[in-house]
């Protein structure tokens, strides 16, 4: 594995071909602006195009003024984002991992900086140049040519050499915003801007071959061999219009890779969203459009992976099909009326078998015993409504979990619960762990589903005279000396297959009628049939 060390040297030499590679661009720009200027200004003067052609390479292995102005250029470059350089590429010492905010602010500039400074250096030089073919300040036929070109030259330069570095820069500045979130100024290219400079480089081009056409007219005038101005004049405007294409084909190139590489990290993204993964990010390059797209995508992603988080706690504090209810019908208070099987379980003398354990011997044998019945419950379509304490209510047939046969369900459940009961007491005894009794009552009736609460807090729950039935009869099942109890109702409702067995009419607390239970006769290790 590689040390620290070796990482960071790995990393630093990467950066140095980054910008070494930009160094290569900015000056192949410099060279194809000269190349222009220098073609420019021989057909200008009247030469053929050969020889315009032939005074260029002879021209760009001795043109001292533009070598000192490039050299110029990235001094002034270096001088501005002299903190970003060292950060960027520290002479000594490891790498720096996090990017203060006056280098993150300089990280931003290298596109615009490198461009600027190109065009004004080559404005520079075309004054220069036209002070001293022209002999004086003073404006002359040659210091317009002079200004012309360079002009011309300076915009291709800026535009190449803006480009050109965005395409790499762009791609490092991930490491100075590692959390994707590049600040919008304006230090900034927008795809806007972008598209409406393709259009100036259009018309300016159209603009210079207007003024070199009018320049070439009165030339043409009081030339003596007028086709060979002519032909001059040609080339002048095929140039011309060379120059401006090929920047304009550059800019165009350059803006639809950043839209369609863009937008491809963007549909990989959601490709990677649509599989489920709520763990990606898209990198963010710019901090146009397309880099406002990415960050927009990234705090979806994030909103998605916080509403699952959330989803997932809400389906552990509520069952999940309360939990889609919510989402589907919100927190309004209300409920409807339904036919419905609620059941009731309690553990035994629990209060008693607490005060003998710590509170978290309590916490976690509870928590285990819960997880065997929701187990068993739930195998006949039973939703546990709530825990209080060591009790639990479950219902069947409720608008969250409609059951045709919801009372023969609860009485398969019950019997599954005893079935799971003799099993984890089985555990506990291995694990020499105290062993519980519990006691079931079930009732069948009509009930109010829905929520109830006040406006901080509400609960899905059942409402009626049915629930208070099953929680009496739970309570009843050891004075009764059974583990189960069902009433009337939902005896009536199972099916004549179960084993039940009639008790006789009982006196419930809080009804003035005696109510008619039964019990489930069977061997609580016997299997559905």
């Amino acid at each position: 594995m590689a040390t620290l060390w070796e990482d960071d040297a790995a990393e630093l030499r990467r950066r140095w071909w980054v910008a070494a590679r930009i160094v290569i661009r900015n000056v192949t720009a410099s060279v194809i602006a000269l190349a222009f200027v220098t073609i420019y200004e021989a057909l200008a003067e009247g030469e053929s195009l050969r020889t315009a052609v032939d005074q260029t390479w002879r021209h760009l292995g001795r043109d001292g003024l533009s070598v000192l102005l490039l050299i110029l250029a990235f001094l002034l470059i270096l001088l501005s984002v002299r903190r970003l350089q060292r950060w960027y590429l520290p002479i000594r010492g490891p790498l720096p991992r996090e990017a203060d905010p006056t280098v993150q602010k300089q990280a931003l500039l290298p596109p615009l900086l490198t461009a600027g400074v190109a065009f004004t250096l080559w404005e520079l030089r075309g004054i220069i140049v036209g002070i001293e073919r022209s002999g004086g300040p003073l404006p002359t036929d040659t210091m317009f040519h002079t200004l012309v070109s360079n002009g011309m030259a300076g915009l291709i330069a800026a535009v190449l050499v803006y480009f050109a570095t965005e395409a790499l820069w762009q791609h490092e500045l991930p490491l100075f915003f590692p959390d994707g979130k590049i600040p919008r100024g304006r230090v900034r290219f927008t795809v806007r801007t972008r598209i409406l400079l393709l259009f100036v480089m259009g018309m300016t081009s159209l603009v210079y071959l207007a003024v070199v056409a009018y320049h070439w007219a009165e030339r043409l005038l009081d030339a003596q061999v007028p086709e060979a101005v002519l032909h001059t004049l040609l080339y002048v405007e095929v140039l011309i219009i060379a120059a401006a294409g090929l920047t304009a084909f550059t800019l165009a190139a350059t803006l639809g890779a950043t839209l369609i590489n863009g937008l491809k990290r963007i549909h990989e993204g959601l490709q990677r969203v649509e599989r489920g993964d709520l763990e990606t990010r898209v990198r963010v390059y710019t901090n146009d459009e397309i880099g406002e797209l990415a960050e927009g995508f990234n705090r979806m992603v994030e909103g998605l992976r916080a509403q699952q988080v959330t989803r997932y706690l809400f389906n552990h504090y509520v069952s999940p099909e309360v939990a889609n209810y919510a989402l589907q019908h919100g927190a309004e208070r209300g409920g409807v009326l339904t036919e419905a099987t609620v059941l009731f379980s309690d553990i035994r003398s629990f209060t008693t078998l607490a005060e003998g354990l710590p509170p978290t011997k309590v916490m976690t044998l509870l928590n285990r015993y819960f997880q065997a019945m929701e187990e068993a419950i739930r195998a006949y379509g039973g939703i546990i409504n709530k825990f209080v304490g060591d009790s639990l209510m479950a219902i069947f047939g409720t608008p969250l979990n409609p059951l045709p046969d919801h009372a023969e369900a609860s009485v398969w459940a019950a019997a599954e619960m005893m079935r799971t009961l003799r099993l984890f007491n089985e555990a506990q005894r291995v694990r020499g762990e105290p062993t519980l009794r519990i006691g079931i009552g079930i009732a069948t009736g009509t009930v109010v589903a829905g929520n109830v609460g006040g406006t901080e807090r509400i609960e899905y729950t059942l409402i009626g005279n049915t629930v208070n039935v099953a929680s009496r009869l739970e309570s009843m099942t050891k004075k009764m000396g059974v583990p189960i109890l069902l009433a009337e109702a939902t005896a009536q409702a199972a099916s004549a297959s179960l084993p039940l067995r009639l008790l006789g009419a009982v006196k419930v607390r809080g009804k003035q009628e005696p109510v008619t239970v039964y019990t489930l006769e069977m061997s609580y290790d016997e299997e559905e049939p």
